[in-house]
């Protein structure tokens, strides 16, 4: 759903340097037969590295392909470890030159002032700009801006989203900067990088190199040992965003930044650019790119971390070829003009591309994974791409030529001298009153917290072993072990089977003519999550008496506790609606099983399907539906084809209904219920 860099690695001073702050020596051995790429707003220097622009094009695209059709391109996400691979590489390389250079050696403060130079403008802008249009066009998505916009403007999102408990691919939830997780590991590597480098060029001898790329590869083994060993379905999220376990990329770009600096021996400089079998570096490359875009889904427990490793490997065999071969013709298409032009502005097109695409889904509601929606979201790419050539040509790169404060000083005498800069400082003005004033009046809670804290005050002290309200029961038992019946995954009787009979005596407020038909809502009991507490008044209305369990960010390992604990307090009636799934899907279908095997045969069980844009939602669907025909008494709710035909009854995040969408939620379990 899997989101993504340095796009803030594009061709400034620390990266392709310019004419003015040129490496001492060139990248690589230039002859007339390479084509000079024409400038665009920036000056190349004898050292510019030939097709890199090109990579950040095909890494950035990959990230748009991943946002914009997460069931189609279900391994865009690796765009992101690209980016890591172009970035851990630039870095170093560049500190390398300029420790060699007597006439401008580098400088830790001056290398931190030009990154927060070149990141922090357009970051800013961005954060301005997102706020009041928030505000104006669905204010629920500032709610928690505060961590947001303090990640944002901190470099700490990722840490800050991991210990919120965050999920980075539930395309379901719109949260609306939340692709600055990567941003912000890209800044903790700016910071804590170059002084361990230096570190490790004090080390001397002729070994240097040899220690150095023991040190490195040593951490990339050891950050790619954590993900595996730290990775679960239920914390994907955690060793994604996590700069410890995610830092692998960075690593192996650093590696080869090393390679390219060694100057004799086996993976030298030299040596690299004498091998003929260099050619396979782009097609192998960019083959096992792709076929990892297209195959390798956020869900599979094989992406963390062979499946990262895989894209950082593809990466760096990438950034490799063109590197070695700047000659070659792979090194000659990264450099067409489309190519590059996407590259310089990657960092903006990043920034953008994420909350237009919010917005659009907003202004305009359309099913998940259709040709509407596929055109809502390239309009959206579209326009980002617009804002991002303003963004690099009038806020980045006048920022990076002149400095913050030559800017402002610009500034000021546009503003005494012209209508053009009094202009600007309107603007800017504005800008900053309208993201005050929508801080200011953004909501706490969403529309969904505030249904839920009405469910929970409305049934605090009701339930846990207390007396049932109608009937004054307490009965209590503990779900004994059955015989697994037979069936697919430990399952079911075959659908078209008599309904079998067991004990209903410890069952409350059993009827056996409410087994039939549209219950009375006191033989009903909803169990789920966000979807069912979101919906409770509903529910109550249609179904009065009806009671639940019901608790947003539940999922089926969660269900297996909460129905086994309901059972046992005598809370779970004979008619049982189940919603689980909204946040994960099913990564464990034994867990359903093990749920509606708990409740027994003599409930009558409807068992909701889910409706979202994560990438998790038709293999979820499939176990639903196969489970429904495996157990004559359990139901499928097919709410995901009601969503689909109508995408009006579904808020921002295109998973939870809306006050309309509620009562549809609520009247196909009922219309189930009518035919069972």
């Amino acid at each position: 759903m899997r989101q993504l860099p340095d796009f803030t690695c594009t061709t400034d001073a620390d990266t392709n340097p310019s004419h003015d702050e040129a490496a001492p020596e060139p990248a690589h051995h230039l002859t007339d037969s390479v084509p000079r790429p024409k400038e665009d707003a920036r000056k190349l220097g004898s050292s510019y590295l030939f097709g890199l622009d090109g990579l950040r094009a095909i890494a950035v695209f990959a990230v748009l392909l991943y946002h914009v059709a997460p069931n189609r391109f279900v391994g865009g996400y690796v765009g992101v470890d690209f980016f890591f691979v172009i970035s851990g590489f630039l870095i170093t390389y560049r500190i390398l030159q300029k420790t060699k250079d007597p006439d401008s050696p580098f400088s830790l403060k001056d290398f931190w002032l030009r990154r927060v130079r070149r990141l922090m403008p357009a970051l800013v802008l961005l954060v301005l700009v997102c706020l009041p249009l928030a505000a104006l066009i669905y204010p629920e998505l500032l709610v928690g801006w505060q961590r947001q916009v303090v990640g944002a403007l901190t470099y700490l999102t990722n840490w800050i989203e991991i210990f919120h408990g965050s999920n980075y691919f539930d395309q379901a939830t719109p949260m609306l900067l939340k692709n600055l997780w990567s941003v912000a590991v890209e800044e903790q590597f700016y910071l804590v990088w170059p002084p361990i480098l230096l570190l490790l060029l004090k080390i001397r001898g002729k070994h240097r190199h040899s220690v150095m790329m023991g040190v490195v590869g040593a951490l990339a083994l050891g950050s790619l040992a954590l993900m595996g060993a730290l990775a679960s379905p239920e914390n994907y999220t955690r060793v994604y965003y996590g700069t410890d376990t995610h830092c692998f990329g960075l690593a192996l770009g650093i590696l080869l930044a090393l390679m390219w600096d060694k100057e004799s021996g086996p993976l030298s400089r030299p040596w690299l650019s004498s091998q003929r079998w260099t050619w396979v570096l782009a097609p192998i490359g960019l083959a096992g790119f792709a076929a990892l875009v297209c195959l390798v889904p956020d869900t599979s427990s094989f992406t963390y971390p062979f499946g990262l490793l895989l894209g950082s490997l593809c990466s760096l065999l990438l950034v490799g070829s063109v590197v070695i071969r700047p000659t070659a013709r792979f090194t000659r298409v990264m450099e067409f003009a489309p190519m590059r032009w996407m590259g310089t502005r990657s960092y903006g097109i990043y920034l953008w591309h994420w909350p237009l695409i919010v917005f659009a889904r907003i202004l305009f509601p359309t099913a998940v994974d259709t040709l509407e929606s596929l055109g809502v979201d390239i309009a959206a790419v579209i326009v980002s791409l617009g804002i991002a050539e303003l963004s690099y040509r009038f806020v980045e790169e006048p920022i990076r030529r002149d400095g913050i404060m030559g800017s402002f000083a610009k500034l000021g005498e546009r503003i005494r001298t012209g209508w053009v800069g009094r202009l600007q400082l309107v603007t800017g003005v504005a800008l900053v009153a309208a993201a005050v004033v929508s801080i200011v009046k953004a909501p706490s809670k969403t529309q969904l917290q505030l249904q839920v804290e009405s469910l929970q005050a409305e049934t605090e002290g009701s339930l846990g072993g207390q007396e049932d309200s109608r009937n004054g029961l307490s009965p209590q038992y503990v779900v004994m072990d059955k015989p697994a019946p037979q069936g697919e995954g430990g399952g079911a009787a075959q659908a078209g089977q008599e309904k079998p009979h067991g004990d209903t005596s410890k069952i409350p407020n059993y009827d056996a003519e409410q087994m039939t038909g549209v219950p009375s809502g006191s033989t009903v009991t909803a169990i789920g999550d966000s979807l069912i507490s979101g919906t409770s008044s509903g529910f109550s209305t249609e179904l009065e008496g009806i009671n639940f369990l019901a608790k947003p960010i539940r999922q089926w390992d969660d269900a297996v506790e909460v129905v086994n604990k309901g059972l046992e307090e005598g809370t779970i009636r004979q008619n049982v609606i189940l919603d689980f799934g909204t946040n994960a899907g099913v990564w464990d279908e034994k867990l359903v099983y093990q749920v509606i095997d708990a409740l027994g045969p003599e409930r009558r069980i409807l068992l909701y399907n889910i409706y979202s844009p994560s990438t998790f939602v038709d293999d979820s669907n499939a176990v639903y539906a196969r489970i429904a025909e495996e157990y004559p008494n359990v139901y499928l709710v097919d709410w995901w084809s009601v969503a689909r035909e109508h995408p009006e009854y579904l808020g921002a995040d295109r998973t939870h209904p809306n006050m309309t969408g509620m009562y549809a939620f609520v009247d196909v379990a009922l219309e189930v219920f009518s035919e069972s």
